[in-house]
This record gives structure tokens, C-alpha cells and sequence, in this order.
């Protein structure tokens, strides 16, 4: 196969056995064409980038999502199949109706959030009211999470995955071959592939949803036959790298060097996707959402923080570092005091605000299980004399009281980009609010 492309990174012809296909796009990046031989597919999208409609000379699919950009609802014409998901309060995705020839097929995942990448460990199914039927799934215990085995109510599968982490072999119980699988770039199973229908983690070790087509990569849906995303990422991009800044890309449209397993970052560039994935195995993960790096420069923050990895995923409304555990890093955290704070209320002194006239300061802090959480209520400076001109050293501060009590990670919650504050971060690090619903987290092992 051979791919083009535009300087955005939207692919704009692939050719496979001498056939082309050509893509469109609108001046959003969104995919509104696709023409093979003169059949033309149609893409339609609402007004926060979602897809919302994908017609062809087969019929007609829609697609509805939730108020947070969440797919719920698939009302398939082409196959006569209707489809709506269920999420928890994490956005974990929980169930699945399918309704379809005159069957209704449920579905329960009970899903590992505690992972560094969310997994589904067990899978209910049932058909019209009648009884489950189980499958667990059994992955390495760190890192991507590769699957090993599944057991669909006793008949156990075992899984092994290529260089990328795609599920090329699948045996029996006895190591009876069962399935073998080969893919194109972008993850679609090729013609000479005949993978079990039962065998759901396929591309990158990823779970690919049947009803959809979509592989759901957590926050996303990924749909391996146009290689892209089927809504925006909220994650906004890295000015000096144009290909961050398509919000619908899959691994900056680079997918045999990179994977993209939390559905906002494209993982790669530094290394082969090999080497990515044994690393990966070893790192802890750990950065929160969106006021991070509105406070600190993200290249100064790759120098301090993620030294040792060549593994770097920086960008607008969120960021994450991933920091190897080498066997340095290991010994600091065995040197760790694990401590536990019952909270208390931080006083300005603590924090380095004292000298400033008029300022009003409430806000809480404990440590649990060696991870420490400041949430902030209240800061204000009711006084034309008094101002906060250095919000990056009040986030410094907080790090050192925490370290000090030997936590190893520290979560800011609550207002901290109050109004107070916000005129500043906005000029001085173009940082958009959200207000109440602030966070990150800083890793503090790598300051000590």
C-alpha cells in the first residue's frame, strides 16, 4: 500500500492492488470525502467534531453522543443494527445494547481503572434476557497492558502479540493454532487474515468494538479504515509541531513508529514502536489535566522531569510525562517516607503568601498512601495594592510542603485559576480556566 498527504498530516490517497482512494477534507480537519472507483462515502460532522453521519451508496449511519463527547448510540441502516453504550462516572465504558435481527445482545464490561491505561479484566454477554456468559481477560500487569489469555466460559485462548503489540497468533488450551492475523499499517486486518470473531484485542493489543468498526481507545474511538479518530481531541497541540495540532490523527499519522492507547496522544518519535512498547512496561504515568502547562513551560518541564525516557507527550488542555522507573529512579522511591496527613488548612506562610496585601487564602491539604492533595477553595487579592505576579512559584512552593512530608506525588485541586489569578495565567502562559474543575498532578520524585 502506498499513502499521501497533506502538510496537516490528513491522508489524501492510499492505493492498495492498484486501486486508489481518494480523501477530502473541510478546513477543520474533519473528513468529509472518500471515493474509490467512483463510489463516494460522505462524512458529516456536529459542531463539536464529532462524527454524526457517514453515508454511502450501501445506506446510511448515524452516530449520537453525550453532552462530554462520548459515543452512545450507533443507528446503523446499512446493517440493520442498532447500537448505544453505556459509561460510569470516569467515562469508563460499562455496556453495550445491540439490537439486531430481531435479537437484543447485552453486554457488561467490568473495567481495571487502575492501570496505567484502562482495561476491560471481564466481559458479560447475553442474548434476549437469557443467561451470561463470562470471558476474562488476563493482561501483563503493567505498562500498555498486552492480553495474554482469555477464557470464554472455560474455552481459554492464548494470545501473542508482534513487535507493535498486535495480537498475530492465537492458540487453544493444548497450543493448537487458532487464528492467525496480519495487519495494514493503520490496523485493519488483511483479506488473507481470518481472526476469530471471539478474539477482540487485536490491533496494538487494542479492543476492537465489532458493532462499530471502532477500536475504543479510552477516550476515543479510532476507525482503523480511514486511520483517524471519530471525534476531536481535547488535547489542543504543540505549537512547533504542526501534525499535534490535527485534532483527529491517529499517532500523529505515523502508526507503524508510534500507538496512541489514551486516545489524546500520539506515543513515538523517539523510538521504534518496539522499543516504545518494552519501555512502556517500565514508566510510571502520571500527569493530569489541563492547568499544568499554563503555569510551567512544557520544555523545561521535559529537561527536569523526563530526563532519563526519550518518551514525551506535552500538549494544551492536557498533558502527561511519562517518566522510566530505571533502577535510580526505583531507589529513590525506596527511600521514600510513605506518610499519611489527616487534612488541615494550609496557611498562607506555608505556601509563600504572606507578604501579599489583602490576599484571602483557603485551602486544605493531607497526604494518603505517600500521595499528597491541595485543594484550593479560595485565593483572592481584595486589595488594589496587592498582586500575585508569580503563579509558577506558588505551584513550587506546594511541591516543596509536599516533598517535605515525603510524598511522592502531589494533586492540586479546586480554583486555583480563580479570577484572581486568571488575567495573569491567561497573558502571561495563554491558559483558558475551567474554573472549580482545575487539576494536575506533579511528579515529585524526579525533584528529589
Amino acid at each position: 500500500m502506498a499513502y499521501t498527504y497533506d502538510a496537516m498530516g490528513n491522508r489524501l490517497t492510499k492505493v492498495a492492488n492498484g486501486i486508489t482512494t481518494h480523501y477530502s477534507y473541510n478546513s477543520n480537519d474533519q473528513l468529509i470525502s472518500e471515493t474509490t472507483a467512483d463510489v463516494t462515502t460522505s462524512y458529516a460532522w456536529d459542531n463539536n467534531g464529532n462524527l454524526i453521519k457517514k453515508t454511502s451508496p450501501e445506506g446510511e449511519i448515524s452516530y449520537s453522543w453525550s453532552s462530554s463527547n462520548k459515543l452512545i448510540a450507533i443507528d446503523d441502516q446499512v446493517n440493520r443494527r442498532q447500537v448505544s453504550y453505556q459509561y460510569d462516572g470516569q467515562d469508563n465504558r460499562i455496556g453495550k445494547v445491540t439490537k439486531q435481527n430481531g435479537q437484543t445482545i447485552e453486554t457488561q464490561y467490568l473495567v481495571d481503572s487502575e492501570r496505567p491505561y484502562s482495561e476491560v479484566v471481564l466481559e458479560r454477554t447475553r442474548v434476549d434476557q437469557g443467561a451470561w456468559s463470562e470471558t476474562l481477560y488476563v493482561h501483563t500487569p503493567e505498562g500498555l497492558g498486552d492480553l495474554l489469555t482469555q477464557d470464554q466460559t472455560g474455552q481459554v485462548n492464548h494470545l501473542y502479540q508482534g513487535a507493535q503489540g498486535s495480537t498475530r497468533l492465537v492458540t487453544d488450551q493444548q497450543g493448537s493454532t487458532q487464528s492467525i492475523i496480519d495487519y495494514d499499517a493503520f490496523g485493519n486486518a488483511l483479506l488473507s487474515s481470518k481472526p476469530d470473531s471471539t478474539i477482540k484485542h487485536r490491533y496494538v493489543g487494542e479492543y476492537l468494538d465489532q458493532d462499530s468498526g471502532f477500536y475504543h481507545l479510552r477516550a476515543r474511538d479510532y476507525d482503523p479504515k480511514i486511520g483517524r479518530f471519530v471525534s476531536r481531541d481535547r488535547f489542543e497541540g504543540i505549537k512547533n509541531n504542526p501534525l499535534t495540532l490535527n485534532p483527529y490523527l491517529y499517532a500523529n499519522a505515523d502508526p507503524v513508529n508510534g500507538v496512541d492507547p489514551s486516545g489524546h496522544f500520539g506515543l513515538g518519535g523517539m523510538m521504534a514502536a518496539m522499543d516504545i512498547r518494552s519501555t512502556l512496561s517500565n514508566i510510571q504515568i502520571d500527569f493530569g489535566m489541563n492547568l499544568f502547562d499554563g503555569i510551567m513551560d512544557p520544555n523545561s518541564v521535559a529537561k527536569n522531569m523526563a530526563v532519563s525516557t526519550g518518551i514525551l507527550v506535552l500538549g494544551g488542555t492536557g498533558v502527561k510525562l511519562l517518566k522510566m522507573l530505571s533502577g535510580k529512579f526505583r531507589a529513590m522511591i525506596s527511600k521514600v517516607k510513605y506518610v499519611n496527613i489527616a487534612p488541615r488548612k494550609l496557611t498562607t506562610v506555608e505556601v509563600g503568601l504572606d507578604n501579599i496585601k489583602g490576599i484571602i487564602f483557603d485551602a486544605t491539604y493531607q497526604v494518603k498512601d505517600h500521595v499528597a492533595t491541595i485543594r484550593v477553595n479560595m485565593i483572592d487579592v481584595q486589595s488594589a495594592g496587592g498582586k500575585i505576579s508569580n503563579p509558577a512559584r506558588i505551584m513550587n512552593n506546594f511541591a516543596e510542603l509536599a516533598k517535605k512530608d515525603g510524598a511522592v506525588m502531589l494533586r492540586v485541586e479546586g480554583t486555583i485559576a480563580n479570577p484572581a489569578l486568571y488575567e495573569i495565567l491567561q497573558r502571561r502562559y495563554n491558559m483558558v480556566s475551567n474554573g472549580a474543575h482545575d487539576s494536575f498532578v506533579i511528579d515529585l520524585i524526579s525533584k528529589i
